[in-house]
């Protein structure tokens, strides 16, 4: 019973956060949405700024992610708010891959 109670007490309720509930496996979702997103990466022309810092932030969220079981530990680490609000960037940064690729973005 005690276990029971201390494992409730540290799930995290609330992100604090209005309209963005908590995720209930955040490390998964993580790297699922960084290996989507390095692989989209490389559709994009190799030498292009966006390209190059996309995936070297992609990729070291994802190290990041792989290595540390903690959330907390996660969320310190990459110094970018909540898992919760780094599920959200992730997430638009792959519904803006498809329009900068479509638009030919690095030639403007």
């Amino acid at each position: 019973m005690y276990a029971t109670r201390v494992l409730r007490s540290s799930l995290k309720r609330s992100t604090g956060i209005v309209g963005i509930p908590v995720s209930p496996e955040p490390r998964q979702h993580l790297i699922s949405l960084y290996q989507k997103t390095l692989a989209a990466a490389k559709a994009l022309p190799p030498g292009t700024a966006y390209r190059r810092s996309l995936l070297q932030t992609t990729a070291f969220r994802l190290g990041v992610v792989v290595e540390t079981e903690d959330v907390p530990s996660i969320e310190k680490q990459i110094g970018c708010g909540q898992v919760e609000e780094l599920i959200n960037q992730a997430e638009d940064e792959l519904k803006l891959l498809p329009a900068y690729k479509e638009n030919e973005m690095w030639k403007r």
